[in-house]
């Protein structure tokens, strides 16, 4: 049975499965260059011809108030990936289980799931579910609001009265670190967990930290309700939706709860079309992030290419930022190793010359990965019950031991640093244990292979656009041994 799942809202995905296993799963923003669009494209058409397989099954989910379904039919149609004989299903009723269903894809042990963002279906913000055995899940909770003042529509509502655009909460959750709580606007807008919308007058800065703070203290009170009612102390809690993205939040609630967190990585709608995939099909193990379409690693298209092995790679990255560019993309939204951006954090420059190329606003601070063997050394990491907390999908910040590494550091201390095994991603640990041997530091910058407000790089045509429009002049591709040079 091959089957392919589309979600044809924002943040739009694309999972195809074969005999229950995830052949591949990519955001389709990545394809259409629109970000957070669910749109469809030729070129995500063409990857899904150039695989080669008859698909049984289509199934479409959507949002009752934002879909592309109808685009999505007539490309289906048109390229004959759907025919008489293929079975043709949608859905716009089950998005919070399908986001729950997405964590249970990546922590197949967990039992508890907490999903919460802006809507789900009918006007559903806030679920709480639990695994009943291998195969079934049950509801013990939810919230719905019919005016939209839950927590996930007033931190969106506060973004763009900050001035951002739709779809930067991360920018509010960035600029909060500088700002103060306001007491007065925060009774304003929470009070026993009734949520209203009060506008503000405060400044920019303490609006920001005054609608986290109001974010961490609701999530932390609905935890508690639905744990202490419904779960067991230590168990395993699984966050999704797009509020598992705030990993302030994330981090305090680890740090305030007997549980051990496990934020979903495809925890945004992105990973409803995973969601779906695997609550028709009861998916084969989990085998990691880097499921996104095989792209090539021919280099014809740039002038200069040459031959590299790890140790020429990090004598470049003591000074300059290298990109590294792998075949199959991570997807979620974190670079973490095959579509990154890295420099060396401790040169005194690193910030100025990755912002010649990123040019990050002044208060988003960088993030970085750190090999798993070492991350104590640098690293304030939690152990709870004897389960000491990983961070390989960069869902949660650890205070930082070491002064020197402020260019990956928050304001206050914090980094949200990737914990990087062998196993995880192989040539992305040997680059930075090569940089080690070099610089006597374990740890590189590592933020994502993106242009200024453009999707993260899916193919190496992206990668000669990014190289031709900035400052980036080096591109590794380990899988081959070659590093791409734009003198």
């Amino acid at each position: 049975m091959n089957s392919i799942f589309i979600h044809a809202s924002h943040h739009g995905s694309i999972t195809i499965v074969s005999d229950n296993e995830i052949i591949v799963h990519a955001q389709l923003d990545r394809f259409n260059r629109y970000k957070n669009s669910g749109l469809p494209s030729y070129l995500i058409i063409e990857k899904i011809l150039g695989l080669k397989i008859k698909f049984d099954k289509v199934f479409i989910t959507f949002l009752q108030n934002q879909n592309h379904f109808k685009e999505w039919m007539s490309f289906l149609k048109q390229f004959n990936i759907i025919n008489k004989d293929t079975e043709v299903m949608y859905d716009f009723r089950n998005h919070h289980l399908y986001h729950a269903y997405s964590s249970r894809y990546v922590y197949a042990s967990a039992w508890d799931f907490i999903v919460c963002d802006e809507s789900g279906a009918e006007n559903e913000t806030e679920s709480f579910y639990q695994k009943m055995n291998d195969q079934m899940f049950i509801k013990r909770s939810q919230i719905t609001t019919l005016d939209k003042t839950n927590i996930g529509h007033l931190y969106s509502k506060y973004t763009l009265d900050i001035g951002f655009d739709l779809f930067e909460e991360g920018k509010t959750m960035a600029l909060a670190s500088y700002g103060k709580v306001d007491d007065k606007l925060y009774n304003q807008i929470y009070n026993n967990y009734c949520l209203t919308y009060s506008p503000s007058s405060l400044s920019d800065k303490d609006t920001a930290a005054t609608i986290q703070k109001v974010f961490e203290d609701h999530t932390f009170d609905l935890f508690k309700m639905w744990t202490h009612q419904y779960s067991h102390r230590y168990s395993f809690v699984c966050l999704s939706g797009g509020f598992a993205q705030n990993i302030v939040n994330n981090t305090k609630l680890q740090d305030n709860v007997f549980n051990v967190i496990l934020p979903d990585p495809f925890n945004g709608d992105f990973g409803i079309s995973l969601g779906a995939a695997n609550y028709y099909n009861q998916l084969k193990p989990y085998k990691g992030i880097y499921i996104g379409f095989n792209q090539s690693l021919d280099t014809f298209m740039f002038k200069k290419v040459i031959d590299v092995n790890y140790n020429d790679v990090a004598k470049i990255l003591l000074k300059e930022p290298v990109a590294i560019f792998q075949s199959k993309s991570e997807q979620g939204q974190r670079a973490l190793g095959n579509r990154s951006l890295l420099m060396n954090p401790l040169d005194k420059d690193c910030v100025a010359k990755v912002n010649k190329i990123k040019k990050r606003e002044w208060f988003r601070p960088f993030a970085g990965t750190v090999l798993n063997e070492s991350k104590d050394k640098y690293f304030e990491i939690p152990i709870i019950e004897g389960y000491e907390i990983s961070n390989p999908y960069m869902m949660f910040m650890f205070k930082t031991k070491d002064k020197r590494l402020k260019n990956i550091s928050s304001v206050d201390g914090y980094s949200r640093i990737q914990t990087l095994s062998i196993d995880f991603n192989k040539h992305y640990y040997k680059l930075i244990k090569e940089f080690e041997s070099l610089s006597n530091l374990p740890i590189v910058l590592n933020t994502s292979l993106n242009m200024p407000g453009h999707t993260i790089v899916e193919t190496l045509d992206d990668v000669k656009e990014m190289m031709n429009k900035t400052e980036l002049k080096y591109c590794y591709l380990p899988e081959v041994g070659k590093l791409i040079v734009n003198d």
